[in-house]
């Protein structure tokens, strides 16, 4: 947001130069990035009245102006065009400096010379882009009552330009009257009251209809009669020290009163309206419009259209349309001053990608009684411009949202660590004009309808607290107890899950929170009822919160298969999130492994059963998965007890050819069942010093069988000398066909002697003779 400080005089009185300004309010919390000073830019440039304008008698290009400087005389040889006799311009005389650092010196043109030249509006620092076509093609010509022989910046009120950064709650200071009132509170100035039309304003003409909730007020103005012309020199250095381009007085008028409320407004072409309607309704999807700036753009159902007898004449906050815009030719004009809703704004403008003002100020949440304090004082410049025949009409009024805040004063000291005086708060607050008094111990708020960002007890507090001035609060010893800092215990179990895959030689990596439904269906997931939808989504893509990680880990593995790095190993603890069956959201801390070109099925299965067997988890069992993700023979679902606490195994084929993958295999585990079955504690036990036994067993079993069955069927038999069961490999060919062989190892040995011959061969034979009736399996 750019200010001009002459513009800021208007409403308050302040001495310090622009360079103290800035600085100042930028320690009240409004952040000054640049400062423009043309006092200092621009020297020497002084007022003159020409006199006489002949051409040059050797140049046909050039002229030879006679200029009154109001105590002397000069001549001045120029290639500009567009002055006459009479004209006061501004002369850049010798040893004058111009903003780019040019010093002026006497010159010779063919023989005559000339003291000086005539500036422009971009000779005295005004960018190019910011300037009128008109002010570009010529020199600046001033109002014909300028004093002759002053200052040019002092002719036009030319001060210095303060560029401020604005953050996106504070809608109020994208506007000269939102920064004035942050100026009144910093340097405790009293606020000049904005000048407003206060005469009669008989009812419009026009029928006028809101159609949609979308609207927090519309009101109308006719004003008749109307000569489109420029604009007087001082509206157009304003709107250019502000950045706005000149275009003729009705425009610059709205575009003046934008930037001075904060509240952008529109002007139609009265006699191009249908039958003198207006109507506000929502739009249908796919209807075809032209901006003003000539693109054409296509409506989606929402979006809010301003039409006449049906036909759009402008889109809502947006932009105004081509088949109603203000011309030459332009003799009645409407004013339109509304609040639209802000998120409706935003959505439009993103898609359509359109950064206009409006959109800028409208996608904040305005002050809907603020239409009517632009409508009126536009209404009072358009009077100083010569404009009298007013009409008004009220469509929807705005209304002024009621909210007050109470502030302890002891909660002022607390939060700010210094103790303020009340009375000092409370007249910076008005100064703001949020309304306060002092009443049963509290200060009292009024929350004015253009400070959206005062919300709570809190918010307050940090306006007096920055408007106090954060430097005038004196560092302290902070006085606490100290307290010693712990590990909770989900933080310390996934922490050890990390530094044991990593030790596998597994990449931790981190995917988003959010996901799209295209890519959900691409792993057919089918629980579209437990998605919890975003509100305001960044894009389709992101619009659901996860409900689990293996669509973004399928995608990690497309992303590096066509990067030509067939080879994988990544694993992610993280949050997935699912709506249940009540409605209550529920967000889970789930623990996805994913391999790809490294080993198998088995492979991915003792990563599993290590990571139990970490935990001190004994007792699962590993169950054929029945998920339609996984292939049907090479997966398994994991229980503990009667409890499931995920799946592993190779995603189906189906669903990894939606990634343009082959084999890839995916363990996903609930972290949060895990943590419940965790051993916590061990109970100590002196290594046994009588040698243990180590035998493996190979079984030939059906393809279905699963390592889980034949360890559960061996540890049933609860032997005294069975220590434990292992994994130990398993093996396929061609010739096995349907079935596969299992090698499992047993650990077999006793506390208090070493163990016979016989007794280690009856325990094999026990457990080969269970496995082949359980399992009909034969040894290999």
């Amino acid at each position: 947001m750019l200010l001009s400080l002459n513009w800021l005089k208007d409403y308050i009185k302040v001495d310090e130069n622009p360079t103290k300004i800035a600085a100042m309010l930028s320690e009240t919390g409004t952040h000054a990035e640049s400062v423009i000073e043309f006092k200092g830019r621009v020297k020497g440039v002084k007022t003159a009245k020409i006199l006489s304008v002949k051409k040059h008698e050797n140049a046909d290009k050039l002229s030879v102006c006679d200029v009154d400087f109001g105590d002397r005389k000069d001549v001045i040889v120029t290639a500009a065009k567009n002055m006459n006799e009479g004209d006061i311009v501004g002369v850049a005389t010798p040893g004058s400096i111009l903003a780019d650092g040019t010093k002026i010196e006497p010159h010779d043109f063919r023989g005559i010379i000339s003291n000086g030249m005539f500036v422009s509006y971009e000779e005295i620092g005004f960018p190019k882009d910011f300037i009128s076509k008109e002010d570009q093609q010529g020199i600046l010509i001033l109002p014909s009552d300028t004093k002759l022989g002053i200052d040019l910046t002092e002719a036009i009120n030319l001060d210095g330009i303060i560029e401020f950064e604005i953050t996106p709650n504070r809608p109020d200071c994208l506007s000269v009257f939102g920064l004035a009132l942050e100026s009144a509170a910093t340097f405790d100035s009293n606020f000049k009251e904005m000048e407003l039309f206060n005469g009669d304003l008989p009812k419009s003409e026009i029928d006028a209809s809101v159609e949609t909730e979308k609207v927090g007020a519309y009101e109308l103005a006719v004003v008749k009669n109307v000569e489109i012309k420029e604009s007087p020199v001082w509206i157009r250095t304003r709107l250019m020290e502000s950045g706005v381009r000149p275009i003729n007085n009705i425009i610059d008028i709205t575009n003046y009163v934008m930037l001075e409320t904060g509240i952008p407004m529109h002007a139609f072409d009265l006699d191009k309206l249908n039958d003198k309607n207006i109507k506000v309704r929502e739009a249908k999807k796919d209807e075809s419009i032209v901006l003003l700036d000539g693109k054409e753009v296509k409506t989606e159902e929402g979006d809010i259209l301003i039409t006449s007898k049906d036909e759009p004449v402008a889109l809502a906050g947006i932009m105004g349309l081509d088949n109603s815009k203000v011309t030459s030719e332009t003799k009645n004009i409407v004013l339109e001053g509304a609040n639209f809703d802000h998120t409706q704004i935003r959505k439009t403008g993103k898609r359509l990608d359109i950064n206009s003002e409006a959109r800028t100020r409208f996608q904040k949440k305005l002050d809907p009684t603020m239409a009517r304090t632009a409508i009126l004082r536009a209404l009072y410049l358009l009077k100083t411009l010569g404009f009298e025949e007013f009409e008004f009409s009220e469509v929807v009024k705005g209304k002024k949202e009621e909210k007050v805040i109470k502030t302890r004063p002891q909660r002022i000291n607390s939060l700010i660590g210094k103790e303020i005086d009340v009375d000092f708060a409370i007249k910076k607050l008005n100064r703001l004009k949020v309304n306060s008094r002092f009443e049963n111990g509290l200060i009292v708020s009024e929350i004015p309808g253009f400070r959206p960002d005062l919300n709570i007890e809190a918010d307050v507090i940090e306006e007096i607290g920055r408007l106090y001035c954060y430097k005038n609060v004196e560092s302290v010893p902070i006085k606490t107890e100290l307290t010693v800092g712990y590990e909770s215990e989900l933080k310390s179990f996934t922490n050890k899950i990390r530094k044991q895959l990593k030790y596998s030689s597994y990449f931790e990596t981190l995917t988003y929170s959010f996901i799209g439904p295209k890519l959900l269906s691409k792993i057919d997931y089918k629980d579209e009822d437990s998605f919890i939808k975003i509100l305001n989504p960044l894009g389709e893509e992101f619009s659901v919160m996860r409900p689990t990680m293996n669509a973004h880990f399928l995608e990690v593995a497309e992303k590096n298969f066509k990067r030509s790095n067939g080879t994988l190993k990544i694993f992610e603890v993280g949050h997935v999130f699912r709506k249940g069956e009540s409605g209550e959201y529920d967000q889970l801390t789930n623990l996805n492994i994913l391999h790809m070109g490294f080993g198998d099925f088995y492979d991915l299965r003792n990563t599993v059963v290590q990571i139990l067997d970490s935990c001190g988890i004994s007792d699962y069992k590993f169950v054929r998965s029945s998920s339609e993700f996984y292939h049907p023979g090479r997966s398994a679902e994991v229980f503990i007890g009667e409890e499931s606490i995920g799946n592993f195994g190779q995603v189906h084929p189906n669903v990894a050819a939606n990634f343009d993958l082959k084999e890839v295999y995916v363990a996903e585990l609930s972290v949060d069942k895990l943590l419940k079955y965790i051993k916590k504690s061990f109970i100590y036990a002196p290594k046994s010093k009588f040698q243990e036994v180590r035998k493996e067993i190979s079984f030939v079993v059906e393809d279905k069988v699963l390592y889980g069955d034949i360890k559960e069927t061996i540890l049933n038999l609860n032997s005294p000398i069975l220590r434990s069961v292992y994994y130990y490999d398993v093996y396929k060919d061609e010739l096995l066909r349907n079935k596969k062989s299992i090698t499992v190892g047993l650990v077999i040995g006793a506390e208090d002697r070493t163990l016979k011959d016989s007794e280690i061969k009856s325990l094999m034979e026990e457990a080969i003779e269970a496995v082949k009736k359980e399992f009909g399996a034969e040894l290999r």
